[in-house]
């Protein structure tokens, strides 16, 4: 009895310590995120002010990029990777200059008009921080639970949306399976995140998107887009993993690799296009939301644009750059369907966000985050149907994928 009773007070205790972890980490991620996402917002004003001269000069920048993660960065060169490395324990440390060389990488990547995202930093920020912490305080021996605690707090913090931020670091290392020895802490820190940072004033999405009334219709069209959708952020997915394995192995040298994709995308901005697929894409999302200028192609070069960024070696992430494909091409897709452009955009976002990334709930709570939870079947139905469709793919080519969840692993099975 009095074991059992030393187990529960140790158990309670515990849980205890990583609740007040879970707080601090959070509270410190959350004004990394704030300098960070206004450190983005001044770089991106900037860069609009004269975006011919910043897209210019992308070729420099990017060798600026390469130089300084091969003279300072170490193991930090490996991005994402050495987060899902130090998860499965081939990797025992992530140094602490992940941060300032992901955060800086980032900022030039953003104002030399790369069409780079925001959330792969932040995630770094947070998984680095609570991985050293972890390492310094054992209270726990389970990696596993600071990794996920911290990226809770670093996409919670950034996004404004802590839900999503939990859900979306649980379902990360393993699609099909939620890993909730760290929901205590998690939920702590990513909630602490969004509260520090919106105080701090670091601006958040929030769109007001009229909920429809729910009929079979409404739930077949819903249906429909979701594998639209799904077929969308999984072809990105792979597209993404396939071009950036290429050009590697094609172009071996890392300078000459971003130094010519960096040329091809500059010319592309300066002759063309100009400063509208730069970025992480946030104006596209505004515009499909707000009843801007969207043109049936953006979508499409968004995703071109994105994949030669993360081919060439930039720094930033994919996540944002998802959402506005997926915020566009249902801006696009609305009228064909009889559905409001807001909508039809908000359930994009969510949809090509989960098939890009193999979650579904996650990308059900961003989804309501920023459109309202009056909205919550749909974004469940077309985040089911996304997930469905998407192949299995996913733009972290690292993350454990179960081979039955296809379904054609199913018939085979049953044949």
């Amino acid at each position: 009895m009095r074991e059992r009773l030393g187990e529960i007070g140790n158990y309670y205790g515990t849980l205890a310590v990583l609740a007040l972890m879970g707080a601090l980490i959070g509270a410190a991620v959350g004004v990394m995120d704030t300098v960070f996402g206004m450190g983005l917002n001044m770089v991106t004003a900037l860069r609009d002010l004269r975006p011919g001269i910043w897209i210019a000069c992308m070729p420099l920048a990017g060798l600026v990029i390469v130089f300084c993660y091969r003279r300072f960065g170490g193991k930090a060169a490996h991005g994402m990777r050495l987060i899902f490395d130090a998860e499965r324990g081939k990797e025992k440390e992530i140094p602490l200059r992940v941060i300032p060389m992901a955060v800086g990488a980032t900022w030039i990547a953003h104002l030399f008009g790369a069409s780079a995202g925001k959330e792969g930093v932040a995630m770094q920020i947070g998984a680095a921080f609570s991985h050293w912490i972890g390492r310094r305080v054992p209270v726990c021996r389970d990696r596993t639970v600071f990794l996920i605690t911290g990226m809770a707090a670093g996409f919670g913090g950034l996004f404004g949306a802590p839900v999503t931020g939990v859900l979306f670091s649980m379902e990360l290392f393993a699609a099909g399976r939620l890993q909730y020895q760290a929901l205590i802490p998690a939920c702590i820190a990513s909630f602490t995140a969004f509260v520090v940072s919106d105080l701090l004033g670091l601006p958040m999405f929030d769109f007001a998107v009229q909920p429809l009334p729910l009929d079979l219709i409404l739930i077949g069209k819903t249906a429909v887009l979701g594998g639209l959708f799904g077929l969308v952020g999984g072809g990105f997915a792979r597209l993404l993993n396939t071009a950036r394995s290429y050009v590697a192995g094609r172009i071996g040298n890392p300078y000459v690799r971003i130094f010519a994709l960096s040329c091809v995308m500059s010319l592309c901005f300066l002759l063309f296009f100009g400063n509208r697929y730069s970025g992480a894409g946030v104006n596209l999302i505004q515009a499909s939301f707000e009843g801007g200028t969207v043109y049936p192609y953006d979508w499409l070069l968004k995703i071109l644009f994105t994949v030669l960024t993360v081919a060439a070696g930039f720094v930033g992430g994919e996540v944002t750059p998802l959402c506005a494909v997926g915020a566009s091409l249902g801006a696009v897709l609305a009228p064909f369907f009889g559905l409001p452009a807001d909508l039809a955009a908000g359930l994009g976002l969510a949809a090509v966000f989960g098939s890009g990334t193999n979650t579904f709930l996650a990308p059900i709570f961003l989804g309501v985050a920023i459109c309202g939870y009056d909205n919550l079947p749909l974004f469940a139905i077309v985040s089911a149907v996304a997930y469905a469709v998407n192949l299995n793919q996913t733009i972290y080519p690292w993350q454990e994928r179960a081979p039955g969840r296809a379904l054609l692993h199913c018939f085979r099975e049953e044949s």
